[in-house]
């Protein structure tokens, strides 16, 4: 799946994700934040930072010239660096850094409008491939 295609997605309509820019084992995602992302204590919730850096590792694997017919997170590790306010912008930077045959690791920065770094992510892919034609 092509990033082009992830605009489609509901969950990311959900949460204004959006593609700022692309290429093979790269991603850059934006999230503007409203109060909709946030948890009680009015900061933005962590399951929706999460969610940003799993699509923004998701859209740098769609972009690899990896024979795939899906893929699926198996593993993902946050740390959170910084509370996030409603008004802010989240911009998530993925990048590939281990490409296997089925399993990809990115690593993901977070960073706010100002350019303060908020999360740090990373996330490993099981790519399923195309049934083999030997």
């Amino acid at each position: 799946m092509k990033v082009k295609d992830y605009g489609k997605s509901l969950f990311w309509q959900l949460l204004d994700i959006k593609v700022r820019s692309n290429s093979p084992g790269r991603a850059e995602l934006v999230m503007p934040v409203s109060d909709k992302h946030t948890q009680l204590a009015g900061v933005v919730h962590g399951g929706a930072i999460a969610s940003l850096i799993d699509s923004a590792v998701a859209a740098a694997i769609g972009e690899l010239d990896v024979p795939k017919i899906g893929m699926s997170t198996i593993e993902m590790k946050v740390n959170y660096l910084a509370p996030v306010l409603p008004g802010d912008e989240l911009v998530a930077d993925a990048k590939i850094i281990q490409t296997g045959r089925k399993i990809v690791v990115g690593t993901i920065e977070v960073f706010n409008k100002k350019g303060c770094l908020v999360a740090f992510g990373i996330a490993t892919y099981m790519i399923k491939p195309p049934p083999s034609t030997n």
